[in-house]
């Protein structure tokens, strides 16, 4: 079997070391197929958390059938302090969680569209940042984060187009750092499509370490 092909870059933050903290773990998922490798991600997540004493809810995007378009009438109601309540209840999902873990697919370069919607419509302003006297101000500061990615590339072709950085600028420090976040691991499961089942096996014994050594 040839090495685990994964690759987690370097962070620009100082992570806290959590271990032996209760914490509560908020884990949303973003695949459309029940039987995927990021559900089994998810399970692998699920199970080591659970056995880590965490305080654990899941929040499946596909499976809550998730409204990704952030409308005119959000906007408008959101401003009026009517938040619709769809969003609210994904808020205080958000808000309880001090630590989320994000897994989904790199499809088109990004993550899938459900997920940048729930971005787009639950980290809003007011509720996430707000602008204040001295700049941006990070409401949801303290919190921390976890990111799989699940790719179907090599990290060498990942590394060589660019595309390591641009997720780095995208996730990590444009959305997650924006808000105050601290993303304290990144891991990138790459070749996942031409991987073997011993490989998978160990991406799977991989991801439930990760949350293990928090």
């Amino acid at each position: 079997m040839r090495q685990l092909d994964v690759f987690a870059p370097k962070l620009s933050f100082d992570s806290v070391d959590l271990c032996g903290q209760p914490m509560n773990h908020l884990v949303i998922l973003a695949h459309p197929n029940p039987n995927s490798f990021c559900a089994g991600i998810r399970d692998a997540v699920l199970d080591a958390a659970g056995q880590s004493g965490h305080q654990v809810k899941l929040r499946d995007l596909y499976a809550l059938n998730w409204n990704p378009v952030l409308s005119g009438q959000d906007i408008v109601s959101m401003r009026a302090h009517q938040t619709p309540v769809d969003i609210t209840e994904e808020q205080s999902y958000l808000a309880w969680a001090d630590l989320i873990t994000f897994i989904y697919p790199v499809w088109w370069s990004g993550m899938p569209a459900i997920l940048k919607g729930y971005i787009d419509r639950c980290f809003s302003n007011g509720f996430a940042f707000r602008a204040g006297p001295d700049g941006i101000e990070k409401l949801l500061a303290g919190k921390r984060a976890v990111v799989f990615h699940t790719m179907g590339s090599s990290a060498e072709s990942y590394r060589k187009s660019g595309l390591d950085d641009a997720l780095d600028s995208a996730m990590t420090a444009g959305m997650m750092k924006f808000v105050g976040i601290e993303v304290v691991q990144d891991i990138r499961f790459v070749n996942v499509p031409k991987s073997t089942d011993d490989e998978r096996a160990a991406m799977i014994e991989h991801a439930k370490e990760t949350i293990r050594g928090l």
